[in-house]
């Protein structure tokens, strides 16, 4: 599994010179922070349609690997366009939004690196089951996962003290740099015939929209929106605020510090615990942290740079549940575009509201209504974890599978009644948990026949 750590570390290496920093880009090009919040609304809303196409074609050609490579050269030639038109001494808004909007189109690393590190797990856990070794190693999606943390943090430091030292410039360098060894390594070590494998069987009947997860998608759209907050608003803030990019640099380090521990043991936590139950503390946690921007927001700007710790729960704790539960709600056919639903749900749709709602706000009303704002937005995301059951049980799931741990714990079981709050669950030993997942699965496709 060294490939998938490899590949989320150097991807993700490569994402954050222009991803993280590109709000300094146009904030030196003379945009305000309303325009660039409508570029970046633009350029979410074309991966909107991009990223869930790119995830269709993977699924057509059954090939990873040339649709990653593809992405990933037309999306750099197109941040070389940009990067030219914007070195002119005289630039327009209309040409930016153009350029940057064909860049997003084309850049869906993301969900298909997504897919190929679920596809690389289960190819490890078949030829783990074909040998017959009793190891006990679990290498699931989390612990590939957390290798992107870990770059994100390191590569977000760098980046800053390079801006500070080099200019803005060096954000386009570091970038191509990253891309051409990614591009090395996907080509000498990735398959050619990787491809997701559905663990649900195939169904000759047509697939409804009401089998999704709804509330689920829902949530993380209502969510996305106002994690736009820490995600742009705030390094707005800190930019326009005098902060050097340094200082920018070491907050958004310290906030994956703990998204490390949570990616490491995500398998722990998605089997004793719903997803449920984590989504609603996630977002619990991203409340007391707004309230912290609130309570420092005319003090030392350093104060901001421990409150971003808390990232690692108010999105870890959402992600590490997010991607395995909407893996085994996935279609027999479509499990890369399912990835890409999530991903488009999460990193495009919402932040393309978010980002021009907030930009909007900042600018009219100042940085304490925008906390104000994703307080009250949480707040009200919250509520999707009260809809009707039947819009967030699996009804695909099979029994899960024994942690790797000698140890016995308690299992919180997914199933919530509908005269139940949405907060409500129930605990049950190991033996009983797996008693009734068997039943009710069996159950269920008595119904389905």
């Amino acid at each position: 599994m060294h490939l998938a750590k490899a590949m989320y570390f150097i991807n993700t290496v490569a994402a954050i010179p222009w991803g993280r920093y590109k709000v300094v880009y146009f904030y030196r090009l003379g945009l305000n922070a309303t325009q660039i919040g409508f570029l970046r609304g633009a350029t979410h809303t074309a991966k909107l349609v991009a990223w869930p196409l790119w995830g269709a074609i993977c699924d057509y050609i059954k090939d990873i690997r040339s649709a990653l490579i593809g992405s990933l050269i037309s999306a750099t030639v197109a941040l070389e366009l940009l990067r030219w038109c914007g070195a002119q001494h005289e630039v327009g808004f209309a040409t930016v939004l153009i350029l940057a909007i064909l860049r997003s189109s084309m850049n869906a690393e993301w969900p298909l690196v997504d897919a190929a590190t679920i596809a690389l797990v289960q190819r490890h856990e078949q030829q783990h089951q074909e040998s017959g070794s009793s190891s006990t190693n679990s290498e699931g999606y989390g612990k590939q996962r957390l290798w992107a943390a870990l770059a994100w943090g390191v590569a977000s430091l760098y980046v800053g003290v390079c801006i500070d030292r080099y200019g803005i410039q060096t954000v386009f360098l570091l970038t191509y740099a990253a891309v051409f060894l990614e591009i090395i390594i996907i080509l000498k070590w990735l398959p050619s015939d990787l491809c997701v494998v559905s663990p649900n069987p195939p169904s000759t009947k047509k697939e409804s929209i009401l089998n999704w997860p709804l509330a689920f998608l829902l949530n993380c759209l209502l969510y996305s929106m106002a994690y736009t907050i820490p995600d742009q608003i705030i390094l707005l803030h800190l930019e326009a605020s005098g902060a050097s990019r340094s200082l920018q640099g070491t907050a958004i380090a310290c906030s994956v510090i703990f998204e490390i521990p949570v990616f490491y043991y995500s398998d722990y936590l998605t089997h004793i615990f719903s997803a449920r139950l984590l989504v609603f503390t996630a977002q619990f946690i991203f409340i007391g942290r707004l309230l912290l921007y609130l309570a420092v927001v005319d003090s030392d700007m350093r104060l901001v740079i421990p409150i971003q710790l808390l990232n690692g729960f108010s999105f870890g704790l959402l992600w590490a549940s997010a991607v395995p539960y909407i893996q085994s709600n996935a279609p027999a056919g479509r499990e890369t575009f399912a990835q890409s639903v999530l991903c488009t749900v999460w990193g495009t749709l919402g932040p393309a509201i978010g980002s021009i709602m907030w930009g909007y706000v900042y600018d009219q009303y100042g940085i304490k209504a925008v906390y104000h704002g994703g307080i009250a937005m949480v707040a009200l995301t919250m509520l999707t974890l009260t809809l009707p059951t039947h819009w967030w049980t699996d009804h695909r799931r099979e029994p899960a599978t024994e942690p790797d741990t000698p140890l016995s714990v308690p299992t919180v079981s997914w199933r919530i009644t509908s005269k139940h709050t949405a907060l409500e669950h129930l605990c049950t030993s190991d033996e009983e948990a797996y008693t009734h997942e068997r039943t009710h699965h069996h159950h269920h496709s008595e119904r389905s026949e």
